[in-house]
């Protein structure tokens, strides 16, 4: 019996760090360390007998399963370059609410063109540029973006890509270092529609709209990953 167990364990383990390493989430890892603490209690630690034995292995094989459920979502809602970008995971949850306001923003929309273009202008329109806010300190939540009608550059992205995905439209938020200035950080967007990926900054195009300048807009690229010209490209959300 123990060795069927540790051979399961085993098995998780293995899958949680490839999960790990190809979608950069925290839970796989944290399932991989749970897994092989699992495994070193059962191999090493556990000298219980009878029905304590029993209980021992009852309780592993439930925490095991749960772990397993919890690895396959992980696994499974995240993006991967053949797959479109789809998670509502931790960096860009959103809720029943959110959503709910998506679909009335995009409400009469026929296609993913028009509905990712009525979020872009959604946004520029009904939110500001928080100046005063102090990046370092800040951390992303669609909720907060959505309650204070105010943030940065990542909330904005963010807040994009909750409300494509919350309508399967491929979106992914993009950070990003400056080549000219390494002081210099940003994030922005990409998105799939027609066939083609897309990538805008609505950042930018809020500032613009506000000193009333031309808008960046929506720029087709090669592929979801091509580099940036600006900017050096150091994580994907």
């Amino acid at each position: 019996m123990r060795a069927v167990v540790l051979i399961v364990l085993f098995f998780v383990m293995v899958m949680s760090i490839v999960s790990a390493l190809s979608c950069r989430r925290l839970l796989p890892m944290l399932t991989f360390v749970v897994t092989a603490i699992e495994m070193m209690y059962l191999g090493i630690v556990d000298n219980s007998s009878g029905k304590d034995k029993l209980l021992t292995k009852i309780c592993v094989l439930v925490l095991t399963a749960f772990i397993a459920v919890f690895l396959f979502f992980s696994h499974n809602f995240v993006y991967k370059p053949e797959a479109p970008y789809l998670s509502n995971g931790r960096d860009t949850l959103w809720d029943t609410q959110t959503e709910d306001l998506a679909d009335d923003i995009c409400a009469g929309c026929e296609t993913d063109v028009e509905k990712v273009q009525a979020f872009y202008e959604w946004i520029i329109s009904n939110c500001e540029y928080d100046y005063e806010a102090d990046p370092l300190f800040q951390h992303f939540d669609v909720r907060k973006t959505l309650r204070t009608k105010q943030g940065l550059c990542f909330d904005f992205a963010h807040l994009f890509v909750a409300f494509c995905r919350s309508q399967n439209i491929p979106c992914y938020a993009v950070d990003g270092v400056s080549y000219k200035d390494s002081a210099a950080r940003h994030t922005w967007n990409r998105v799939y529609y027609d066939g083609a990926w897309w990538n805008v900054d609505i950042t930018a195009d809020n500032s613009r709209t506000a000193n009333g300048k031309e808008l960046y807009g929506f720029h087709k690229l090669e592929g979801a990953f091509v580099p940036d010209e600006d900017f050096f490209i150091t994580k994907i959300y």
